[in-house]
């Protein structure tokens, strides 16, 4: 498992971090579903370069942080050249 520091609009939907300073483990989402009483799904999609924070264990209510805000991603080595591969290509384009 390697660790990165990035600002959270560089790092992938689903993607489990920590805070810089932290140690508890959350997951980023752009979206999060909201199911009402008849079972019926609201998505609910965080603004501009925001993403949601989603508390790993469910034990506390997501909220939305700025693309701005840096955390620490925790990623396998493999996932990790994937996406630079993958910015490295987008970037060339």
């Amino acid at each position: 498992m390697m660790k990165v520091i990035l600002p959270v609009r560089d790092i992938p939907d689903h993607a489990t971090v920590t805070k810089v300073t932290g140690t508890k483990k959350y997951v980023l989402k752009g979206d999060i579903r909201v199911y009402d009483l008849q079972g019926d799904p609201r998505v609910i999609t965080a603004y501009g370069d925001s993403k949601f924070l989603v508390d790993a264990q469910g034990d506390s209510d997501p909220c939305a942080v700025s693309g701005d805000k840096v955390m620490v991603w925790h990623a396998a080595e493999c996932r990790l050249r994937a996406f630079l591969e993958e910015r490295e290509t987008g970037a060339s384009q």
